[in-house]
Formats: structure tokens, C-alpha cells, sequence
């Protein structure tokens, strides 16, 4: 993927300012200062969306499955 100059400037900015360990997990949890304290469990991530489907008005059953075949 390329990304353009804005894009890139901010992805740095934020790297920096995140300063990832190669070893940490790609979704961390984060406290109340958005500082990551360990990596997100899979209950965590069905949580969020769970969330953010009812915030949209979105009804019916889902499963992780579904998001990960639906992007694709």
C-alpha cells in the first residue's frame, strides 16, 4: 500500500510518539490515558463492535467471521 505525504507524515508522527516494540501486539488495550497496557482479547474485540453495530442501528446476529468474510 502507498500512502501519500500527509498520510506518511502522520503514520511517522504517531510512531514516534507510540514508539512500538516490534514484539507488542498489533490491538492493544489501552487505559483512560490511551497509554497500551497489554494486548486486546478476542471478548474485547467482540465488545467494540458489538458496540458500534448497535450505535448504527444495525440488527440481527453477527460473528467475527462475518466482518473478516465481508471486507474481503
Amino acid at each position: 500500500m502507498v500512502l501519500g505525504k500527509g498520510a506518511t507524515r502522520l503514520l511517522r508522527g504517531w510512531l514516534g510518539w507510540v514508539a512500538p516494540n516490534p514484539d507488542d501486539p498489533l490491538y492493544q488495550l489501552l487505559d483512560s490515558s490511551q497509554w497500551a497496557i497489554g494486548p486486546i482479547s478476542r471478548r474485547s474485540i467482540v465488545a467494540v463492535v458489538r458496540k458500534r453495530v448497535e450505535d448504527v442501528g444495525v440488527t440481527g446476529t453477527f460473528g467475527i467471521d462475518s466482518l473478516r468474510i465481508g471486507a474481503a
